[in-house]
């Protein structure tokens, strides 16, 4: 289980394996990630920004 662990932090790390990020919403708009998941279009990772960028 250790190994694993390494092995995919040394992925990240470097840079080979990153999540794919469906979308990004503000956190003023909280409920728009919850129905964009519901529709099922969502590949990837739905991120809510808690400040501006």
């Amino acid at each position: 289980m250790r190994q694993a662990a390494v092995e995919v932090s040394a992925c990240a790390a470097s840079g080979t394996h990153a999540p794919k990020i469906s979308k990004t919403f503000a956190i003023d708009a909280v409920a728009e990630p919850h129905e964009f998941r519901e529709t099922g279009k969502a590949v990837g990772k739905v991120l809510v920004r808690l400040q501006n960028p």
